[in-house]
């Protein structure tokens, strides 16, 4: 019954900001060609993103060309919601080696390198100015990576006790961005850190995040919080997942830091 209530105070959530109205403002936006966005959905989520795409389409300010990755198998059983999208706004891209939670980062990287890349998680209904607020901060420096959620990170504390970080934003020391609010990385930076030996899904194979919190520090670029804490619009598709029980609930966070910390070396 509590999941059933959160959900629907997520939808009326979402109608409240306008996010289901398809109305023309979404095409007056502001085009961007050195700046795509990219997401990835598996499982039994897939049949949930098209919530997730509908919010992207209708942001206000900037029309970004969005690209979903899906392997074959997903994109059979949600053929049917997926192709009523534009395809010249949402991009259906067939993955041939499933690279599960980094789809969303590596499979991108090497078409767009030159390109700044925006990387959504498919379980979230975000604000119509989610672009906006992402873009604005990177045009200010784009050297730095970019979010709306963080926490501050510790050496010698659990993932859990990393405290959330509210009423702040701009370029944070030790700061740890969380992308399921939205994060946009400076034009190459994610080719650099897909590795070659792939070395990333065998430390940290359930945690994209952590490997590039990681993979930024070694190369000495900074991160900020585009804007302070505001709360999220979970989709229907946001039940507690089974990625999310292994990292939050199984220790699958501090075993990615760890491996992490004796990759790099600090």
């Amino acid at each position: 019954m509590y999941r059933v209530k959160q959900t629907i105070a997520s939808i009326l959530l979402a109608f409240r900001y306008g996010l289901f109205r398809l109305t023309s403002n979404h095409e007056r936006g502001i085009s961007r060609s050195d700046i795509v966005v990219s997401l990835t959905t598996h499982g039994e989520r897939v049949n949930k993103v098209s919530k997730t795409l509908k919010s992207l389409v209708v942001q206000r300010h900037y029309r970004l060309k969005v690209f979903l990755f899906i392997s074959s198998a997903d994109f059979q059983r949600s053929r049917r919601e997926l192709l009523k999208f534009d395809q010249s706004r949402i991009s259906v891209r067939i993955v041939e080696e499933d690279l599960q939670v980094y789809n969303k980062v590596f499979q991108i990287s090497n078409d767009f390198a030159n390109q700044r890349i925006i990387t959504v998680d498919d379980d979230i209904i975000y604000k119509r100015d989610l672009f906006k607020t992402l873009i604005e901060a990177s045009d200010s420096a784009p050297e730095v990576i970019w979010g709306t959620r963080g926490r501050m990170f510790s050496n010698d504390a659990p993932y859990g006790s990393f405290r959330i970080i509210k009423g702040r934003k701009g370029i944070i020391k030790d700061l740890f961005l969380t992308g399921v609010g939205g994060i946009i990385y400076p034009a190459g930076f994610l080719v650099r850190a897909n590795v070659a030996s792939k070395a990333y899904l065998n430390i940290c194979p359930t945690n994209d995040d952590v490997w590039l919190h990681f993979f930024a520090k070694a190369e000495g670029i900074q991160s900020g919080l585009a804007s302070e804490y505001t709360n999220l619009i979970e989709s229907p598709a946001a039940k507690k997942h089974g990625l999310w029980r292994k990292n939050n609930q199984e220790g699958k966070n501090d075993e990615a830091i760890l491996n992490a910390r004796a990759y790099f070396g600090f």
